[in-house]
């Protein structure tokens, strides 16, 4: 369970910081070597934006899963209800509805 949260949820999760990090900078440095227009400022605003909502959902699918395996691994034998262990796994699952990549 340490190992598929750390490769499963973990590494992605530094990988989507790091790569949307790197987008946000790099979309930045573009519009600083332009001329600030209100174009190039909405563009601006309009990827980040993007990147923020990204990010929040990635998180919002994938935390309670990770959470809820955490939860089962360190309390082994208790009894988990159905609905415990399926609506975190419904939207770790969906997840790949939410991110247009």
């Amino acid at each position: 369970v340490i190992y598929m949260f750390i490769v499963h949820f973990l590494i992605p999760l530094i990988i989507i910081f790091f790569c949307y990090g790197r987008l946000v900078c790099t979309v930045k440095e573009a519009a600083a070597q332009q001329q600030e227009s209100a174009t190039t400022q909405k563009a601006e605003r309009e990827v980040t934006k993007m990147v923020i909502i990204m990010v929040v959902f990635f998180l919002i699918c994938w935390v309670p899963y990770a959470t809820v395996a955490f939860f089962i691994f360190t309390h082994q034998g208790s009894e988990f209800g159905p609905v415990f262990m399926t609506v975190p796994a419904f939207f770790a699952k969906s997840s790949s509805i939410y991110n247009p990549v």
